[in-house]
């Protein structure tokens, strides 16, 4: 059940940086390089966690796949920002309903994981809510193909993700594949100036904003307690389920949009209504089995 509670409270807290990160790309005009590096940043403070308490070095292959996990994580936020710069944050998460299918197949041919009849269930539902909370019937709303392109990469680059962080704390406590994760996300973030010029002089210039570094800092630690809540919900439960429960972001977006300032309007009250049962009915179906 612990699993449960961490996915879900990971879910309310990246509902609202969905909406800070839309808000930083609408009304902000930030570049999305710019903020996969803040990210990236926050991201990698648990590094300091290994010298501070001693955190010990797993094996080759943990080490491995943790590293190569981070480094994907953050990869991952640069083609989600690509698609929020071309269309409205709830499209973007429909977009991302993609993601737990994948991860649940990916799981399954990389590291043996497999789920009950009734968890395989749970995931339609909670997939099914995702996407109707999403969805958007106004012909004013149709999703770009750019930003439908960027999604898919998304989605399947979160597979890979899920599937090494998986593979990282079925074999390690939650601390240590937490920090030597956060390990990769540095190597990433380290990389992408250095290797980019122009992004070195975009991050130099926006760091430089006294307003945006409060915004960014904001943004960034509810970012990071989501992801250290996920990778705490991967060493306890089934990793496409932690998936598929994470897509309920759209529903927690619609209950906090009215606090910001957003494009995005909300689908017919009868979707949103069975939207919300078909979740409510998949974690359910979950709890029962946790």
């Amino acid at each position: 059940m612990l699993w449960l509670i961490f996915t879900i409270l990971a879910a309310v807290l990246w509902s609202l940086t969905n909406l800070l990160d839309s808000d930083l790309l609408e009304r902000r005009r930030q570049n999305p390089n710019v903020l996969t590096f803040v990210t990236g940043i926050f991201g990698s403070l648990p590094v300091l966690l290994i010298p501070l308490l001693g955190i010990p070095t797993p094996s080759q292959d943990v080490v491995l796949a943790a590293i190569l996990g981070g480094m994907i994580g953050l990869f991952v936020y640069w083609p989600y920002y690509q698609a929020l710069e071309r269309t409205h944050t709830a499209n973007v998460i429909l977009l991302w309903n993609l993601a737990p299918v994948f991860v649940v197949f990916s799981a399954w041919l990389f590291i043996g994981e497999e789920l009950a009849a009734k968890q395989y269930v749970a995931l339609v539902l909670l997939v099914a809510s995702s996407f109707l909370t999403s969805y958007q019937p106004s012909a004013s709303h149709r999703i770009p193909i750019k930003a439908a392109a960027w999604m898919f990469l998304a989605s399947l680059t979160t597979a890979v993700e899920y599937t090494l962080l998986g593979y990282v704390f079925a074999r390690v406590p939650i601390l240590v594949g937490m920090t030597w994760v956060s390990m990769g996300v540095l190597t990433a973030t380290v990389g992408i100036p250095v290797c980019v010029p122009s992004v070195r002089s975009q991050v130099m210039k926006a760091v430089a904003s006294t307003k945006l570094r409060e915004r960014f800092a904001i943004n960034e630690l509810l970012d990071l307690a989501a992801n250290l809540l996920r990778q705490a919900a991967i060493r306890l439960g089934p990793v496409g389920l932690v998936s598929a429960v994470g897509g309920l972001q759209p529903l927690f977006v619609f209950l906090f949009s009215p606090f910001f300032k957003t494009k995005q309007s909300p689908p017919p009250r009868l979707i949103l209504v069975v939207a919300t049962i078909l979740g409510i009915v998949g974690l359910g179906l979950l709890a029962q089995n946790a």
